[in-house]
Order: structure tokens, then sequence, then C-alpha cells
């Protein structure tokens, strides 16, 4: 990531104000975007790029949030569906060189992997560490997702 990339987060989970809290502190411009009623009040005061109330697969949202020069986005809202098609949309239609969906369940994360688009599934995560810290198969194996980083395998996530 360069030294001052413009980030959008979609959502207003722990997750979401996580990532918005570190990369503001490290310098990048981040904006969140999230639905109506959404509580903004966790996010750090003066967020460099905003919180957009609204719906993020609007193109006028988008355009807000300037999309047209966001280098990575994040769809991490509750919803696995949101997230994929924010992501997918982002990355397709506005070349968002790096966009991100967060998916809990295993199956939908297998599906759209291939969309262009890095699936992060916390579910896999979670259950590749807890097989792993009490001593799981001495051949769980990890893949390299297109951004290089290592990512379990479902089967490490489900072995025992």
């Amino acid at each position: 990531m360069s030294p001052r990339s413009r980030i959008l987060i979609v959502g207003s989970t722990p997750l979401a104000l996580l990532l918005a809290t570190q990369w503001e502190t490290e310098g990048h411009a981040v904006t969140v975007i999230d639905r109506k009623g959404a509580d903004f009040s966790a996010f750090p005061d003066g967020l460099s790029g905003g919180c957009i109330e609204g719906e993020p697969l609007d193109k006028s949202v988008l355009w807000r949030a300037s999309i047209e020069e966001t280098d990575v986005m994040v769809g991490a809202t509750s919803k696995d569906d949101l997230n994929l098609a924010t992501a997918i949309a982002c990355h397709s239609a506005f070349h968002v060189e790096h966009a991100f969906a967060v998916v809990g369940d295993p199956q939908k994360a297998d599906t759209f992997a291939g969309f262009g688009v890095q699936v992060v599934c916390p579910t896999l995560l979670a259950a590749a560490a807890i097989v792993l810290s009490v001593g799981g198969p001495a051949g769980a194996t990890a893949e390299r997702d297109s951004g290089g980083e290592e990512t379990p395998t479902r089967s490490d996530a489900t072995e025992r």
C-alpha cells in the first residue's frame, strides 16, 4: 500500500472500526459508508475521508466517497452478499485495485473467490487457528491468495 492510500470501508462493524482506526493512524485517507441509521460515533473524530450514510451500491454514494480515487475497498458489513456485491462492483466498474469482501459463510467464500476480489473468511481463519492451536493435523497447509498472502484451505479448517 502506498504511503497515503485512499481507503473505502463499507460497514460499521467492529472490524470496520478496527481497520479505519489503524489506517487513519497510519496517515491514510479513510472513508466509511454505511446504510441509513448507522452509528458512526465510535469512529475516530475527523476521519479524513468522512463517514457517509447511504446505500453502498448506490453510484451517487460511491462518487461522494471518491470511488474513482480509491486504492483499497473493504466490504465489512454483517451481510456477506452486500460485501461481495460491493467489492465486485468497486473492482469491476470502478477499477479499485484492492477490493476485499469479508464473508462469514465458507461456501460463499469458495464460490466467489474467483471474481477478481479478495475474499476473506473469518470462519475459516478462526477454525484453522483453533485446529492448529490444539495440535491440528501435521499436514495443515495454506494457499496463497492473489495478493500473495497465506490463507488456510477449507480442508485445514474442517479436518478432525
